[in-house]
């Protein structure tokens, strides 16, 4: 049910809101350099955690810089949205650890 829920909220962020937009490239490919860059309970075993961070906030930057020019005033509210995520898919992959063996 938790994943169905984030998958759907992932989604309609795509879309920008907008149920009948197919999602846009760019907004795929700068939220999955954020994630994949995403230090979160890791970063005491990087060897060049300042750089991952670096270029982690870079592509924030250039998410954030993108969703300015295409989306204007929403800009706010869906940056904030694609920062949620990594959040969001940490709280579900502890939710995935901590589940009883079936």
């Amino acid at each position: 049910m938790f994943y169905s829920t984030v998958f759907q909220e992932c989604m309609m962020w795509l879309c920008s809101g907008d149920p009948e937009a197919h999602g846009d490239l760019i907004l795929i490919i700068l939220l999955s350099l954020i994630l994949l860059l995403d230090t979160n309970g890791i970063s005491d075993r990087l060897k060049y955690k300042e750089h991952i961070d670096s270029m982690q906030a870079h592509y924030a930057d250039l998410l954030w810089k993108y969703l300015k020019f295409k989306h204007g005033y929403k800009a706010s509210a869906l940056f904030h949205k694609a920062l949620m995520f990594s959040n969001t898919l940490q709280e579900a992959y502890e939710i995935t650890q901590k589940r009883l063996p079936i």
